[in-house]
C-alpha cells in the first residue's frame, strides 16, 4: 500500500528519497554534515556541534543533515534507521530507530556516533580504527560532492495512541514476571515438542 507524503527540500542540494526496487526501507542523504566533538573545559568536558575541525578536537560524532522534511498523515511516523552496510563503518546511529512524529515540520537530520572516538590533528589523524579514519577524509568534502551518499534509510509506519484502563491485576501468563532472557530455551520449533 503506498501513502502520499509532502516533501519540502530545505537545501538546494537535497535529494527526495528513493525506494529500490521492493524495499521497505527509503534511503536518504546527506546534504552537509557537522562534527560532534569533544572539548575539555574549566567546568569539565562538553560536547559541541561544530562546522570545522581543529587541532585537539576529539571526535565523538557526525550529524547529517539530509535536507528535507515530511508532512505525515496522522497516525503516521517515520522511523530513521542505518543502512545495512553500516557494518563496513565504525559509526553507530545514536538513537536507532529515530523517529519522526507526524507534527513535526523541521528539516529530518542523523546523528551518528564513532565506536571509537578520533583525536585530530591538522598534520595527521592520531587514530584507533582504520575506517574511521577513511570516514572522516571523505565526509570532510561532502559540500563539493554533488552526488552525496546515502547515509541512512526511513520506513513509514502506522501507529495506534493508547487510551489506559488502569486495573489492580493484569492477567496471568505462563511467563508472568519473567523479564530480559527469560524465555530463552523456551521456544518451540513449530510441528514438534522439540526447543530450540
Amino acid at each position: 500500500m503506498k501513502k502520499n507524503i509532502k516533501i519540502k527540500k530545505f537545501h538546494p542540494k537535497a535529494k527526495i528519497p528513493v525506494y529500490y526496487e521492493d524495499a521497505a526501507g527509503m534511503d536518504f542523504y546527506a546534504t552537509r554534515k557537522t562534527w560532534i566533538v569533544k572539548h575539555w573545559t574549566e567546568n569539565g568536558i562538553i560536547e559541541k556541534e561544530v562546522l570545522e575541525l581543529t587541532s585537539g578536537s576529539i571526535i565523538i560524532g557526525i550529524k547529517y543533515y539530509l535536507g528535507v522534511g515530511v508532512q505525515l498523515p496522522k497516525n503516521c511516523a517515520l522511523q530513521i534507521m542505518p543502512r545495512s552496510s553500516i557494518y563496513k563503518k565504525d559509526l553507530i546511529l545514536s538513537n536507532s530507530p529515530g523517529l519522526i512524529d507526524p507534527d513535526y515540520r523541521g528539516e529530518i537530520s542523523a546523528i551518528f556516533k564513532f565506536l571509537v572516538p578520533i583525536s585530530y590533528s591538522a598534520e595527521d589523524y592520531t587514530i584507533f580504527s582504520h575506517d574511521a579514519t577513511d570516514e572522516v577524509k571523505y565526509y570532510q568534502t561532502l559540500e563539493e560532492n554533488i552526488d552525496a551518499p546515502a547515509v541512512c534509510q526511513g520506513m513509514i509506519v502506522d501507529f495506534h495512541r493508547a487510551v489506559f484502563e488502569e486495573v489492580d491485576e493484569l492477567e496471568k501468563t505462563k511467563r508472568g514476571t519473567g523479564g530480559f532472557g527469560s524465555s530463552d530455551g523456551s521456544a518451540v520449533i513449530p510441528g514438534t515438542n522439540k526447543s530450540l
